[in-house]
């Protein structure tokens, strides 16, 4: 097998790590902006974001195209009997591959996490304006009684309108 399928494999997967990599540092971006709720800043990450799923996503065509062209499948099992035949390469590629896979999952959790504070917001956006429409959502229209049980609130009022 040529080492020049090789070399190609390493350059792209050092490439994919740089991307990853900023990836990562833009999720961590979009928590602080999240938090401090700067949708202008928001918009810009979510564009950025974007282009750099778009890159990685070339990435993995390109990497499918190398291992086509090398005889391999462009799975998983493909890319590992890749690195296999590598000979003495096969260390960094492996391990390149590696780092890339734990990269990849550390955007995929820090994402999650994203996720989750935007919902956290958009819910407490919406109680809000529950609130301020007179119509609380479940359980913040009810009171407890002396013997425990929820009890509705009588009617809302509205505190204004949009």
């Amino acid at each position: 097998m040529s080492s020049q399928y090789h070399q190609q494999l390493s350059e792209l997967m050092q490439r994919e790590l740089d991307t990853v990599a900023q990836l990562q540092q833009l999720l961590e971006q979009e928590l602080t902006l999240l938090r401090q709720r700067d949708a202008t800043a928001l918009q810009q990450i979510a564009a950025e974001k974007g282009a750099l799923v778009e890159q990685l996503e070339g990435y993995g065509r390109d990497r499918a195209a190398l291992l086509g062209g090398a005889g391999y499948s462009a799975d998983r099992a493909g890319l590992q009997a890749f690195i296999s035949g590598a000979g003495s390469v096969t260390v960094p590629l492996s391990t390149m591959w590696e780092h890339l896979r734990q990269a990849l999952k550390r955007c995929q959790t820090q994402n999650l996490v994203n996720g989750q504070v935007l919902e956290g917001s958009r819910r407490g956006a919406e109680q809000v304006l529950a609130i301020l429409r007179g119509s609380a959502i479940g359980a913040r229209t009810a009171t407890y009684t002396r013997q425990g049980q929820t009890r509705a609130l009588p009617g809302g009022h509205t505190f204004a309108r949009a």
